[in-house]
């Protein structure tokens, strides 16, 4: 569902009826990337991201409707004059006759405080630029939530429009609980469709949220509940069952034509679990392995393999060995099993 910003002007300069843009969302971030003496650009010179992640669907018009809102003002005379040097700053007091003794910032001030514009226009870069009002202040403070979600969506994977549907529904819901709805939907949807590798992501998702909420001892659950359907190559081997399963093949010629699932252990993973050390419960980790399927790494592989990264002393060369060693007899029980 995309949200669509359509404003009439009829006393500005600029037509901004036909600007698409996603809302609050699109507004916020565009603040946040341009929020100090920046100049109206071409529209080639904005960052696709713009389009691809905010709707907008021209991003110089866009630009100037935050002007015509208010949210952008002209910058102040000392946010034009901060880019020049020190040097350059005490050449224009000298010219206009106040005192140029000081620091930069001080210098400026007086510049300010005792110059008119007028005075100082000539010293000031041609081109108009803009800054933050203290409206466009007050309209970021605002929607804080919106902004949140832009910079978290490579931890959360949450989209605008996950987020705004759950919002407009539940409009009460802080924006933690909001995320944690849009996941746990997901989950259950993933879990009913069998799409597991999507299920397992999901678990990193809240890892993400749980870990940025203080609930570390729940986050880091999460994050072993990844990595065990991961030691157990779930998704992979889920896949494989299901195609022997539409086959017509006996086991052992299925299993010499199909490659089998092969482990490989992720490097960011264990680093993130040894950082949690702290949070570690094996009661926990146990029942984590208990109820959840268990192809080739049972319970005391598991909690053998987290002991070993809180001590430091795991091979991921040999763990690897041996979880793939494991696959060949694994799977072909369970195929015959299966065939039953």
């Amino acid at each position: 569902m995309k949200l669509l910003g359509q404003i009439k002007n009829a006393e500005n300069e600029y037509d901004f009826s036909h600007l698409l843009y996603y809302g609050d969302y699109a507004c916020v971030n565009f603040l946040a990337l341009y929020p100090q003496k920046c100049q109206v650009l071409k529209n080639t010179e904005y960052p696709e991201e713009l389009k691809e992640e905010f709707g907008i669907s021209d991003a110089r018009l866009f630009h100037r409707k935050m002007i015509a809102d208010g949210y952008l003002e002209p910058s102040s005379i000392a946010e034009r004059l901060s880019s020049d040097s020190l040097e350059d700053i005490v050449k224009i007091a000298e010219e206009i006759g106040i005192p140029s003794v000081g620091t930069k910032e001080e210098v400026l001030q007086r510049l300010t405080l005792n110059c008119t514009l007028e005075q100082l226009e000539k010293y000031l870069p041609e081109e108009d630029v803009y800054s933050l009002s203290e409206a466009g202040k007050k309209y970021m403070e605002s929607k804080q939530d919106l902004l949140d979600l832009y910079q978290k969506r490579d931890q959360y994977h949450v989209s605008y429009n996950e987020y705004i549907c759950v919002k407009s529904k539940n409009p009460e819901l802080s924006f933690q609980d909001a995320l944690w709805q849009v996941m746990t939907t997901r989950f259950n949807t993933h879990a009913e469709n069998m799409e597991y590798s999507l299920v397992q992501d999901e678990y990193l998702n809240m890892y993400a949220l749980l870990k940025d909420q203080a609930r570390n001892g729940e986050a880091l659950n999460a994050l072993l509940t990844y990595f065990f359907m991961d030691l157990n190559v779930f998704d992979a081997t889920y896949q494989y069952i299901e195609e022997f399963k539409r086959s017509s093949v006996t086991v052992p010629e299925f299993l010499s034509k199909e490659p089998l699932p092969q482990f490989t252990m992720k490097k960011e993973l264990l680093d993130q679990i040894a950082a949690m050390k702290e949070s570690y419960q094996p009661k926990a980790a146990e029942s984590i392995s208990q109820n959840n399927v268990s192809y080739y790494a049972n319970t005391e592989m598991f909690l053998k393999i987290l002991q070993q990264i809180f001590d430091g002393t795991l091979s991921i060369e040999e763990t690897e060995q041996e979880i793939n060693a494991r696959i060949p007899k694994a799977l072909d029980h369970i195929l015959r099993a299966e065939q039953k």
